[in-house]
């Protein structure tokens, strides 16, 4: 049996020492020296922990020598071994007062083992435990104070058997508080904390398999030091471990053999091990480490033949093993096939201020003075862990003026410890990979990847191929689609060009800043090493101009790139190199290219903006030039000569405003795919002959308005695909076009135009967006058998639709303010795989088909068209061209979320819990919507993104879930008008084979996870639903969308913030009266709760008689109503004395609702339903008053809560079924009756703003002479059996109370009409309601505009707003921002 309570060891010290020894062991020689002592010290060997145990025989009566206590005092733990001649020892005495005096003073852990003894004896100094030494009475107390106070810790109690289990429990133990206290060594280890849980967690995912990890990342990242400290941390956890470091250069100087015989001798703790060749030491490996439990860390591998020979696959290994690799290379990783490769992020700003201060001035905040200093060289590290360790520490104890100068320098030299570690990567690149790295290193950083790839390329690079190398050893990154690197690899790059020639830029490989081309040309000192030259835009207007130094160019004989901004050559530029691939200078001033200029090397040219008057003068053979751009080159009025260019692929003449003639020869390019003729306005014809161009493509004559026809043969290209006619004067399409723009047509050739448009039988994209003069489309548009795409964007005169081909996918109707809703909307959901915008046709809205709208109507009958009349089975999507995209979806106008999407949530994102056997075989798919709006107003040409994404989770142990399947969806909105106050509607439909397909496995998924985000925070997700769709849905429409008001789920955190609704508005208040006191209204059943009585229905016959009808009895909601007011208003006069009404409280109540509403109620029906709505009240109460889980929702009268408290606290509770999912109106009122405290308002504060309502509430009463729900509290309700004796004369007293009020309340309702008139309109004037917001003096402008945007969203509210006096609007925005937490002036 153990005493053993050492789980939870006491490790911490004010200051930590310095240990010598992990573990020192007391022991007496005789009884446990070659037992359990020698055993126990093996196994502390084994793993890696420093023991320190004295092995010469001691002399009797011996003093215990200096070289004992010095290693006590400098031993973490100390273990004594308290075996029966323990205390016969004077040696072992002194060893355990020197012991326990330590464990005090230096904070030794102390771990006693009582080997066959009983910890009593030591406690009391019993049988062997007494003290002999008679002699040494100056120590006796010392000894046995010693005795007691180990005898009364905790610790192990060995007895026969089980004595290796115990062994391997005091090691185990020991390991892991020394792994525990690893975290003393990385104290200036910042932000460490969070990727070691990181990379442990991924670990630990994948339960009891073996784990391989890669950590990957650019020199200097903290690869090293993140596997050092895992190691450190996390070894004690295993049988054996093996930290490998410096695996690159290792392997230059020992082979992979002497590497596993290392690996080897770590793990095993075996120190001869004969390993005759590599593939034995794998196969030894394998057998004899494939049953341990291992962490193994092989660090900085740079060839994949080291990880096949040192840790070559999971089965080498026992269960549960850790292998982790650190790599600048992610393609080896992926290669060998790790679990998961992580990447250390760049430290953030604050982290990297604390690393460098605590290296800088040993403390974590900067000293005074050098704040600003430090924040300059925190942000030239970029978060690179090792340059801010390595500024740091050069900067310690410097003064800032040095501090100054050394950060100057290393902009211009970096530090040789960090250039040195980033150019390993570079070193081991090949020679094209190096050039390519230096390429965007020097001139490409932040440009497009596709851009570089293009220039690359043209220079003879395998680019494609070569970025990805780059990408794949951390030197590059991706980011938006731009080629990125970290500041120092530029700064690195940067300076191995520099290091070509230190003194002298024309002996450089590369030039890019200005005053070093300006060097060159000025002093002549060009060389052939120059290879590329390229300057970006602006700089000193000094280097413009360009003079005498243009034949200096001629000495660049290697020149094979050169792409210049804004550099004028007024004399006109004479020489250039025939080995140039690339020719780029934007605003080039000569009038034409040099005329001895021949580069049978060039493949793009490349003078937008320039003074060119004619590119060249006859023929130039140019055989490899592939583009030509001379765009808003305004000065060129003819083309050159294209007969020596037969390789030009495309042409771009675009803003070329004075080009009135195209050389014939362009008809024989018959590799010219790409033709760009936009708004060359003096162009009236085009070449007659143009058949030759086989292989074009697109030809844009967007705003060539003088261009009327186009040639005959034309129409015999057959791949031209592409043909944007918008704003010029052509009438007549040709035949074989396949994708057509007419944007914004003029009147009068609008119509002939159109006419061809429909005629042309292969057009497969037709875009007529922003022409004010479509108001249909012709039905002839359904005989385009090929049509996919139809974009009628900012239509704003489009009225109706027909019906469209059956091949059409996507419909772009985003801005057509005036399109309606028709039959032929509907039919839309016919079509294979609808993609359907929509956007700002608020015309939609007003659909009145059904409950939930037109998307809704559409995608029922999409989901109608699935199913097989016959078999009832659905149709699979495996002919659908496109399976990556949804099956349906469409954006529209909107106001809510359809009901029928079971499962829906305020916000952004929703959980839901799949049930048992939802993968079945009627399982069609899912339905997904979010409810969105753009917070921006009038027309934008910015693009809004807003993207879905759908994971499925699987079960994990310990209430973890793992990513079974994920599938993501986007939708990009742009170039519209937007109006902020309008929602809009995303639906979509997914089938099931579109999400298996995608590697779901849906046996193992038990949540889907859907969460909407957007590239900007204008876009706001309001609201966001799911339902899994099954054949029967689809069978059932009718049924189910009837009953949807009562399935709905409605789930929020903080449902509040979202739906505020202003409850004591003049509308809310008028409906409550009029309902209550109209006598022509009639009963409407209640929707939260209703109960049948026997009871007696009087009705009056023709002659005035009365007539007895037997009937039940039936509580209405205005009964309800009633009820409630009256026992309201009798506990606000004090007419509840105790904790029962007074009988003639409940009397009256029956009295007046029978006179009210022609019944019969008894006492005992008010009774039972005091009753009902009393046990509702005090579950609310319950539920309401744990304020962590269940909130209020003002609108909707209805608690709320999170789903994970829905399913594990409300569905739980017994009676839940009487009140989830309704609604429980009058909740002031069955506060006023029900709560306990008569005195205050204390108890009513479960609901939100119950204060502020109260003052509101008083204040509009006053205002409108009505005093109905003046609030007070009353006490609990209890039912009571009086006879109704009193009830004549308190149904006379009534009367003539009531008669007495009459007056008041016609002239309470004159108001009210008056009230509802004003609140009624047909819609709301936003700029009237912004001047009345705005101009309130009481609050801040930004207050007022937060309560603007709400009142814009919430047009009903916003329409009470404006129904109130100065005073109440005051009031009410008082409470509304207090209600959101929001204060100030």
């Amino acid at each position: 049996m153990s005493t053993q309570g050492g789980s939870t060891l006491s490790l911490s010290s004010s200051l930590t020492p310095r240990w010598k020894h992990d573990v020192f062991l007391s022991f007496k020689g005789e009884d446990t020296r070659n037992s359990f002592t020698d055993h126990l010290y093996t196994a502390l060997k084994q793993k890696g922990i420093l023991t320190f145990k004295y092995d010469e025989k001691i002399e009797r009566g011996k003093a215990i020598s200096r070289e004992i206590l010095e290693a006590i005092e400098e031993s973490r733990f100390s273990i004594v071994i308290l075996s029966k001649n323990y205390a016969s020892s004077i040696w072992c005495l002194d060893e355990l007062v020197q012991i326990i005096r330590c464990s005090k003073e230096r904070g030794v852990t102390v771990l006693p083992v009582f080997y066959d003894v009983d910890p009593s004896d030591v406690r009391r100094q019993r049988g062997t435990f007494s003290i002999p030494f008679a002699v040494y009475m100056e120590k006796i107390e010392m000894w046995r104070a010693a005795l007691t106070e180990v005898a009364n810790l905790s610790g192990w109690l060995v007895q026969d058997g089980h004595v290796s289990e115990l062994i391997q429990s005091i090691v185990e133990l020991i390991s892991q508080n020394l792994s525990s206290s690893f975290s003393s060594i990385t104290n200036d280890l910042v932000g460490i904390d969070s990727l070691v849980e990181e990379l442990i967690t991924s670990y630990l995912d994948l339960g009891n398999n073996v784990c391989m990890i890669g950590v990957c990342g650019m020199g200097g990242s903290g690869k090293t030091t993140l596997a050092r400290v895992v190691y450190g941390k996390f070894r004690g956890y295993f049988e054996g471990s093996s930290f490998i470091a410096n695996v690159r250069e290792y392997s230059k100087k020992i082979d992979l053999l002497q590497l596993q015989q290392l690996l080897l001798a770590d793990i095993l703790e075996e120190r001869n091990i004969d390993i005759r060749n590599v593939y034995h030491g794998v196969d030894m490996i394998k057998r004899r480490l494939c049953h341990k439990k291992v962490l193994i860390v092989l660090d900085d591998v740079n060839k994949l033949d080291q990880l096949e020979n040192l840790a070559g696959e999971c089965g080498w290994f026992g269960l549960k093993s850790l292998i982790i690799i650190t790599t600048r290379d992610e393609h080896l990783l992926v290669q060998h096939g790790v679990h998961k490769i992580y990447k250390p992020n760049a430290l953030s700003s604050d982290d990297s201020l604390k690393l460098f201060c605590l290296k800088a001035f040993k403390n974590e905040q900067p000293r005074e003075g050098y704040m600003q200093l430090s924040q300059d060289v925190v942000h030239y590290a970029n978060g690179h862990p090792l340059a801010l360790v390595t500024f740091g520490s050069f900067l310690f104890g410097r003064t800032m003026d040095v501090w100054q100068s050394a950060l100057d320098r290393f902009k211009k030299i970096p530090k040789r410890e960090i250039f040195d570690t980033l150019k390993v990567s570079y070193d081991g690149l090949e020679e094209m990979w190096k050039d390519i790295f230096l390429d965007v290193a020097c001139f490409f950083r932040g440009k497009m990847k596709d851009q570089v790839i293009e220039i690359l390329e043209t220079c003879g690079f395998d680019a494609r191929i070569g970025i990805q190398v780059l990408m794949d050893k951390s030197l590059l990154t991706l980011e938006n689609g731009a080629l990125q690197m970290h500041d120092l690899l530029q700064e690195m790059g940067m300076e191995i060009v520099r290091q070509e020639s230190r003194e002298e830029p024309g002996k450089r490989s590369r030039l890019w800043l200005r005053k070093d081309l300006f060097h060159v040309l000025m002093n002549n000192t060009a060389t052939k090493a120059i290879q590329a030259i390229v300057l970006e835009f602006g700089g000193d207007g000094a280097y413009r101009h360009i003079e005498s130094y243009s034949e200096v160019f001629s000495r660049m004989c290697n020149l094979r790139l050169l792409i210049i901004d804004n550099v004028h050559i007024p004399n006109g530029l004479n020489h250039l190199s025939n080995e140039l691939r690339l020719l780029e200078w934007h605003g080039y001033s000569s009038k034409c290219l040099p005329s001895r200029f021949q580069s049978k090397e060039l493949v793009e040219l490349k003078l937008q903006f320039s003074k060119i008057e004619y590119l060249w003068r006859g023929e130039k053979y140019l055989d490899k030039l592939k583009f030509i751009d001379l765009e808003h080159s305004i000065n060129l009025m003819r083309t050159p000569d294209f007969s020596g260019v037969p390789r030009l692929e495309k042409l771009c003449l675009r803003g070329c405003i004075n080009l009135v003639e195209i050389h014939p020869s362009i008809g024989q390019l018959s590799k010219l795919t790409v033709l760009n003729l936009e708004f060359c306005q003096s162009l009236i014809n085009l070449p007659s002959s143009m058949d030759g161009l086989r292989s074009l493509e697109v030809l844009i004559l967007l705003g060539c308005s003088k261009l009327a026809k186009l040639p005959e043969n034309l129409g015999k290209i057959e791949c031209l695909k592409e043909l944007d006619l918008t704003g010029a004067a052509v009438r007549e399409v040709p035949s074989s076009i396949s994708f057509l723009i007419c944007c914004g047509c003029e009147k009068q050739f609008f119509k002939s135009r159109l006419d061809s448009v429909f005629s042309v039988r292969l057009l497969k994209y037709l875009a007529l967006s922003t022409n004010n003069l479509v108001f249909a489309l012709p039905a002839s548009i359904s005989q385009l058998p090929k049509l996919e795409a139809l974009n009628l964007g900012n239509c704003i005169q489009l009225h109706s639709l027909p019906d469209l081909p059956s091949n059409v996918r996507y419909i772009n109707a985003k801005g057509c303010s005036s399109l309606e809703a028709s039959p032929a909307l509907l039919s839309m959901s016919n079509l294979s795989q609808p993609s359907i915008s929509f956007f700002n046709c608020c015309k939609l809205v007003e659909y009145k088909e059904g409950s939930d709208g037109l998307a809704f109507a559409m995608l029922k009958r999409y989901l109608q068209g699935l199913i097989y009349p016959k078999t009832g089975l659905y149709e699979t999507s495996t002919k659908r061209k496109d399976r990556s995209k949804a099956a349906f979806q469409i954006i529209i106008p909107g106001l809510d979320v359809p009901q029928w999407l079971t499962h829906q949530r305020i916000g952004y994102s929703i959980s839901i819990e799949l049930p048992p056997n939802w993968c079945n075989s009627r399982w069609m798919g899912f339905a997904l919507c979010a409810l969105f709006r753009i917070n921006c107003y009038g027309y934008s040409s910015e693009s809004y993104s807003l993207k879905g994404h759908v994971k499925a989770l699987g079960d994990l142990p310990q209430h973890t879930f793992k990513v079974i399947g994920e599938t993501s969806f986007e939708v990009v909105i742009g170039e519209t008008s937007f109006d902020y106050s309008v929602g809009h509607l995303w639906l979509l439909y997914w089938s099931r084979d579109d999400l298996l397909g995608t590697h779901w496995n849906g046996h193992e998924c038990s949540q889907i996870n859907v969460v909407f985000d957007s590239n900007s925070p204008s876009v706001e997700v309001i609201k966001c639903a799911v339902r899994l769709i099954y054949e029967q849905d689809v069978e059932e429409f009718n049924q189910t969308t009837a009953q949807c008001s009562t399935s709905c789920v409605i789930t929020s955190e903080g449902l509040d913030c979202v739906h505020h609704e202003f409850e004591n508005s003049a509308v809310e208040k008028a409906t409550k009266i009029i309902r209550t006191y109209d006598d022509n209204n009639k009963a409407e059943h209640s929707a939260s709760w209703s109960f049948h009585e026997e009871t007696v229905r009087v009705a009056k016959t023709k002659d005035g008689k009365k007539e007895i009808k037997g009937e039940q009895f039936r509580w209405s909601k205005p009964m309800q109503c009633l009820l409630l007011e009256i026992l309201a208003n009798d506990a606000t006069k004090g007419n509840k004395p105790s904790n029962t009404f007074m009988p003639r409280s409940l009397a009256r109540a029956a009295q007046e609702i029978s006179e009210k509403f022609g019944v019969e109620c008894q006492l005992n029906h008010v009774e039972n339903c005091l009753r009902t709505i009393e046990s509702i009240w005090s579950t609310i109460t319950k539920l309401r008053n744990r304020k962590k889980f269940f909130g209020w929702n003002d609108n909707l009268k209805m608690i709320t809560c999170e789903k994970k408290v829905y399913d594990e606290e409300v569905m739980a509770h017994p009676d839940h079924e009487q009140y989830l999912n309704k609604k429980i109106e009058m909740y002031d009122k069955m506060a006023l009756i029900f709560c306990k405290d008569n005195a205050t308002w204390g108890s009513a504060k479960s609901f939100s703003g119950i204060e502020s309502e109260k003052r509101i509430l008083e204040l509009e009463s006053n205002a409108l002479d009505i005093d109905f729900e003046k609030a007070s509290k009353g006490k609990q309700v209890s039912s009571s059996n009086a006879a109704l004796s009193g009830a004549s004369s308190l149904r006379k007293r009534s009367r003539m109370n009531q008669d007495a009020n009459y007056g008041k309340f016609s002239k309470q309702l004159r108001k009210v009409e008056l009230a509802i008139k004003k609140l009624k309109k047909d819609q709301l004037d936003v700029n009237e309601l912004y001047e009345e917001v705005m101009k309130i003096e009481r609050f801040s402008e930004v207050m007022l505009a937060f309560a603007f945007d709400y009142l814009v969203d919430n047009e009903r509210v916003a329409k009470a707003f404006m129904a109130k006096n100065a005073r109440l609007r005051t009031l009410w925005l008082e409470s509304f921002f207090n209600q959101n937490g929001i204060y100030g002036n």
